[in-house]
């Protein structure tokens, strides 16, 4: 199976983890592995697992979480608070944050105006593959993409 729609939880065992060319170390029970490539990466896990003993290990499919979140948005809304601490996802929020006084569509508007907007912007993670706004949705939202990709149909 793909690896890039799974995320994996060592239950019993011990493994190597190595991430990014970093020296790898030594891992064991209760380690998640790829949750947060699973969340917002479409290319799979920049991790690599290698068990050193007998391991159990659990995994989920990217699918499976994203009808499960549907049904559990306070559930989404922790997982929302669990990747905004990740340093990664951190980085890219602090680098996009004034993205809006710099967006062409905002680009006739005043500071003030920009400002106060601003302060009423309310930061969402979207998983690959999960739908951002459908057709036919009635809604009073508007949603300004700020980092990633996403499909237009």
């Amino acid at each position: 199976e793909n690896p890039s729609n799974m995320m994996f939880l060592l239950t019993n065992g011990t493994a190597t983890r190595a991430m990014d060319g970093e020296p790898s170390t030594t891992v064991s029970d209760g380690v998640i592995f790829a949750a947060t490539d699973l969340m917002w990466s479409p290319t799979g896990p920049r991790e690599t697992l290698t068990a050193i003993s007998v391991c159990c290990i659990l995994t989920l499919h990217r699918h499976l979480l994203i009808a499960l979140l549907k049904k559990h948005p306070e559930v989404k809304r922790h997982f929302e608070d669990v990747a905004r601490r990740e340093p990664e996802m951190q980085a890219m929020v602090h680098e996009h944050a004034a993205n809006i006084y710099s967006m062409p569509f905002f680009k006739d508007c005043g500071g003030r105006f920009l400002y106060l907007l601003d302060l009423h912007l309310e930061s969402h993670i979207f998983f690959s593959d999960e739908a951002i706004v459908e057709e036919g949705f009635e809604g009073e939202d508007m949603y300004i993409m700020y980092a990633g990709t996403a499909d237009v149909q």
